[in-house]
């Protein structure tokens, strides 16, 4: 049976696999902050700031060309909304 030690030691090691890289780290305290940042905004009903938006809309553009890249153009919504038309 492992030393309590052991277990400890085992259990640090664990938790810090799990903690985020400092890169990833960095980029999840920016996306927070933007979220904060927009979630501001429609509870106050004053403008995002356009540094703020800049960042947010070049990320979304990011993602999108990431999914066209993996998954190719996904038009389902345009043709299922014309096959129900007819």
């Amino acid at each position: 049976m492992p030393s309590e030690r052991e277990i400890s030691f085992a259990a640090a090691r664990r938790l810090d696999a799990s903690w985020p890289s400092k890169e990833n780290y960095i980029m999840m305290t920016t996306e927070t902050t933007d979220g904060e940042a927009i979630l501001q905004s429609l509870v106050t009903g004053k403008p995002v700031d356009p540094e703020i938006a800049k960042r947010i809309r070049e990320r979304a553009h990011e993602i999108t060309e990431r999914l066209r890249r993996v998954h190719g153009t996904m038009d389902i919504a345009v043709p299922l909304l014309r096959e129900i038309r007819q």
